[in-house]
């Protein structure tokens, strides 16, 4: 009885963090470079700082940067993290560990183990995790479509669509719709790519997002140059092209090269 009661304090002391940590958590998918700078404030006293709260600083560490698209060079970082939680730590955190190891190995181009840990986070993630749900679906898609397995990216992509959709995300939605429509191009079904590339322009209107906005044009453009269709490529690259907001230039001049030398527009 009374190791089981210590047992059960001891978990409940461990679930219990410091007042920044949780706040640096809040914050690190919608500001990750607020949340990076909050942590690295906390540095030193974590130090001194409980191992529970310093593993847990150092996955909200790893978290934070990916989010803010810290590049990784190695797994040096999330090995021990991975080690920790599925040794003693806080087990409802370890779909988040498995998370960032499946991005962490997805950054390294180590598809095969980006997939297992992905996996593994989903098998612990609840149906009602959404935004988790979301995210597995969509990076290990991403993965299947960089190795051109279409069928099951679909799949994938489908399950993000429905979580983001239910959550009423919509910068999550167009990218996933971008996605969707480029997979369904190269499977031949131009009908539905055309379908969810015009999904994904006519919600990013909605969003006051030209940025966004002007991605799913360059993408459409690029869609209507293979189709030889270069009067509407012209349409959609033309806004981009006199944006006052510049993105990714050199490949959007280069589908202009190609509709004027297709068009007879040498000059």
């Amino acid at each position: 009885m009374a190791a089981a009661l210590f047992m059960l304090l001891s978990s409940c002391s461990k679930s219990e963090y410091r007042k920044g940590l949780t706040e640096a958590d809040s914050i690190a998918s919608v500001n990750p470079q607020r949340a990076m700078a909050m942590l690295d404030s906390m540095k030193q006293e974590m130090a001194g700082a409980p191992e529970h709260e310093q593993m847990y600083y150092k996955l909200l560490c790893i978290k934070a940067g990916l989010k803010g698209y810290v590049i990784n060079t190695s797994d040096s970082a999330i090995i021990p993290v991975i080690n920790y939680y599925e040794a003693a730590g806080d087990k409802k955190l370890l779909p988040d560990v498995y998370y960032c190891a499946g991005r962490t190995y997805q950054n390294l181009n180590d598809a095969p183990q980006a997939l297992e840990y992905y996996q593994k986070a989903m098998d612990l993630t609840s149906e009602n995790n959404l935004k988790m749900r979301s995210a597995l679906s969509f990076n290990s898609g991403r993965l299947f479509l960089n190795q051109a397995l279409y069928d099951k990216a679909l799949s994938l992509y489908k399950n993000a669509l429905v979580c983001d959709t239910k959550l009423n995300d919509s910068l999550n939605i167009i990218d996933t719709l971008r996605d969707l429509a480029y997979i369904y191009n190269k499977v031949n079904k131009k009908d539905s790519s055309l379908y969810y590339y015009q999904k994904a322009y006519e919600l990013s209107q909605k969003t006051n997002n030209e940025p966004i906005r002007m991605t799913v044009l360059a993408q459409m453009a690029s869609f209507y140059i293979e189709k030889k269709d270069y009067d509407k490529a012209k349409e959609c690259l033309r806004p981009e092209l006199n944006s006052h907001i510049k993105l990714q230039l050199s490949p959007n001049y280069t589908m202009a090269l190609k509709i004027c030398m297709n068009t007879s527009q040498y000059d």
